[in-house]
């Protein structure tokens, strides 16, 4: 079995911090930078979060789809982002080419040090599967809640940095010149949240 890919198929309504945040953190009280500190909010968050993401993490509640070639040999299938609120469904092509959805009943979702996963309920059996590229979909509800507040501080708080950062050292990159760090404190903050092999 091989994950092919993991879609985003219902974005979170809202970011982990507000621009008024962002605002207060670049020292910034008049509107005229306010598209360009959304614009970095935005950056920054897609840096940390997602499939792309360096945390291996959803941070706002969104829904995403991980497509499969098949059922795991085991009874465990691995899910790619942490943490997990909910399974949506687990949906699959049978063997005869029919489009089917395993019962909630014949699963459970569970989570380890590693991630999030989908263990089969006792003396459940994974379905026969069509030999196709997208034989099963698991849409999952990822994140850790509806709010910012929701959100652990620390990468709030690294999210305000790097914004606040990026605001900061907007210029052209002048050769001779050295390049300005990005704050210790930021991988001191997220270094906790990082998922080990994402």
């Amino acid at each position: 079995m091989q994950r092919l890919r993991s879609i985003l198929a219902s974005p979170p309504e809202v970011t982990p911090v507000t621009l008024e945040d962002a605002k207060r953190r670049v020292r910034r009280i008049e509107d005229d930078d306010n598209d360009e500190i959304e614009m970095l909010i935005a950056a920054v968050v897609s840096h940390l979060e997602g499939v792309d993401g360096i945390l291996g993490r959803a941070l706002i509640t969104q829904d995403w789809t991980d497509t499969f070639d098949g059922f795991p040999r085991s009874d465990r299938l691995d899910l790619r982002l942490a943490p997990v609120q909910s399974i949506v469904s687990i949906g699959y092509i049978d063997a005869n080419g029919a489009e089917a959805t395993l019962s909630p009943s014949k699963f459970k979702l569970h989570s380890d040090a590693s991630g999030c996963f989908v263990r089969l309920s006792s003396k459940a059996a994974w379905p026969a599967t069509d030999d196709r590229d997208d034989a099963v979909k698991v849409t999952y509800r990822a994140g850790y809640g509806d709010a910012p507040a929701d959100v652990p501080a620390a990468i709030r708080l690294a999210i305000l940095d790097l914004v606040a950062h990026r605001f900061g050292n907007r210029g052209a990159i002048l050769v001779g010149v050295s390049a300005v760090e990005i704050p210790r404190s930021v991988a001191a903050d997220l270094a906790p949240y990082k998922r080990p092999h994402f």
